[in-house]
């Protein structure tokens, strides 16, 4: 299971031992996280920021994988954040009404 704090994550393994703690502000992230999923067979972790973007962290490392957000959309804080089971599509939500579904392919919208 994962659980953040204002700018960490950390991810338990069945035991209750910390396997992974990524620091946020370490790898660029300047606001303070607001949601996380992880996705287990991808060991993608997702955050979303009070800044309004989503992060990709990478589980087995805690490096951050695209050097950037990969999602800036929203006009409020995500509020809640899932990953699909595909491992490729999620889901965001926030305070400005949409909920809005994002691929690989499609991290923008016009």
């Amino acid at each position: 299971f994962a659980i953040s704090a204002a700018t960490s994550v950390k991810i338990y393994d069945s035991k209750f031992r910390c396997a992974i703690a990524i620091e946020t502000e370490l790898t660029g992230v300047r606001h303070k996280i607001s949601t996380l999923s992880w996705h287990e067979d991808t060991r993608k972790v997702l955050i979303g920021t009070e800044g309004n973007e989503v992060w990709e962290f990478s589980s087995d490392n805690g490096s951050n994988i695209n050097d950037g957000p990969i999602v800036s959309a929203h006009s409020s804080s995500p509020m809640a954040i899932t990953s699909h089971p595909n491992g490729t599509s999620f889901a965001t939500v926030a305070d400005d009404g949409f909920l809005r579904v994002w691929d690989e392919e499609n991290t923008s919208f016009d």
